[in-house]
């Protein structure tokens, strides 16, 4: 059985589930990074992300309305189904 990878794929940015945005924006912004203006999903997730010069970036995610992200997920939306599944696991 063979492990080599057929396709590389880059990473452009990496998830940090957060419990709340200005938090989040206030740490970052300490440490010296510059934060974009905030986001909010249609499915009610919202971020305020930070772009670095290759083209990457970090995107703080927060609840913003955690009506919309159930009925997102009850209707399919997976990205937001893993999101849930991460932050109420016990």
């Amino acid at each position: 059985m063979s492990n080599s990878i057929s396709s590389p794929r880059a990473i452009d940015h990496l998830v940090l589930p957060i419990v709340d945005l200005e938090t989040a924006r206030a740490r970052l912004g300490r440490l010296g990074f510059t934060v974009s203006a905030d986001a909010r999903h249609p499915f009610g997730t919202e971020n305020a992300c930070v772009f670095f010069a290759d083209d990457t970036y970090l995107e703080p995610l927060a609840v913003g309305s955690r009506e919309d992200c159930l009925e997102a997920a009850r209707k399919g939306n997976v990205f937001v189904a893993r999101d849930q599944a991460f932050r109420f696991r016990r």
